[in-house]
């Protein structure tokens, strides 16, 4: 007898009181949960929440509907998710954030992409962008054609997180290593350079899956008015956590990486303070951008890295 596909939704909460439960019935709705092949389980670890979050979640609970894993601290939302992702088993994990809506098929979208693939493997889907009442924007969060590679995932990674399947092949990847002590910026890129520096496939669905909420408390969200001045001024901003950061922590899997894999990281983590690996990631985020369809993304990325607030 074939066993079920155990599919895990992780989802870290943080004072989500006026929309989670329609995220939650939404994730509860999904046609993989009336197919006897899947079982899928949604596990929250709430970060905190000083409102009424938790009193949902216990509700939700006490029906059987969900998983509450235990917490007695506030740890951002990206060491939040990677402790979900460390304490849980399955064959598929998915993020889910607490305030969006998923369509009933973005599971099973995901799994027929997945399911044949043998090594770690990320499947991202486009989104439509709606208001705090639901109402859409008429715009998706991907207007340009996705073309995910090794040096745009590495130095400007977008994916859209809470649109994010991958497997367990990625995950065994991913528990090697212990990451509560180390500076991450977040959860969703740490795993796309984890999984493209391993040798792993990042796959791109074009269809919206899901609805994704804009409102004044989103932890991270899109700006739905970004002008050209805002992206100019982006450039000069430094991220809180660099690439280089993010590189240096990620070399602690160099057992598991792909030479190219290596190669690439030690060059972002050293991008900042040695001109020769700044240039040579100059070179390569450029015959990126002549090899391929790129996006305004890519540039921005590229233009970060010439001034060094990437």
């Amino acid at each position: 007898m074939k066993k079920e596909v155990r599919i895990a939704v992780l989802l870290s909460s943080y004072n989500g009181e006026k929309y989670i439960r329609e995220q939650i019935d939404s994730i509860l709705n999904l046609d993989v949960m009336n197919d006897k092949k899947y079982h899928l389980k949604l596990y929250v670890r709430d970060d905190g929440s000083t409102d009424s979050t938790l009193t949902i979640l216990k509700e939700y609970k006490r029906k059987g509907k969900i998983e509450i894993l235990p917490s007695d601290c506030n740890l951002g939302p990206a060491k939040s998710f990677l402790s979900l992702l460390s304490a849980i088993e399955a064959d598929f994990y998915a993020f889910s954030d607490q305030d969006d809506v998923w369509h009933k098929n973005k599971i099973s979208r995901a799994l027929t992409q997945l399911m044949n693939v043998k090594g770690p493997a990320i499947y991202y889907a486009n989104a439509e962008l709606v208001d705090k009442e639901l109402h859409s924007f008429n715009r998706q969060v991907y207007s340009e054609i996705q073309t995910p590679c090794i040096e745009s995932i590495m130095c400007c990674c977008n994916v859209l997180g809470c649109t994010m399947v991958f497997n367990n092949n990625l995950k065994r990847i991913f528990e090697k290593q212990s990451f509560i002590e180390l500076n991450i910026g977040m959860h969703d890129y740490y795993l796309c350079m984890l999984c493209m520096a391993c040798g792993g496939n990042i796959i791109y669905d074009s269809d919206p899956v899901m609805l994704y909420r804009q409102h004044d408390n989103n932890v991270v969200g899109y700006n739905v008015t970004r002008t050209i001045g805002n992206r100019i001024a982006s450039i000069f901003k430094r991220s809180s956590i660099s690439i280089a950061e993010d590189a240096k922590n990620l070399l602690l899997y160099e057992n598991d990486m792909t030479d190219e894999g290596k190669e690439l990281l030690r060059i972002i983590e050293n991008y900042k303070n040695n001109v020769i690996c700044r240039g040579k990631l100059i070179l390569r985020m450029v015959g990126m951008l002549f090899r391929k369809h790129c996006t305004k993304h890519e540039v921005l990325a590229l233009l970060k890295i010439m001034v060094g607030t990437a």
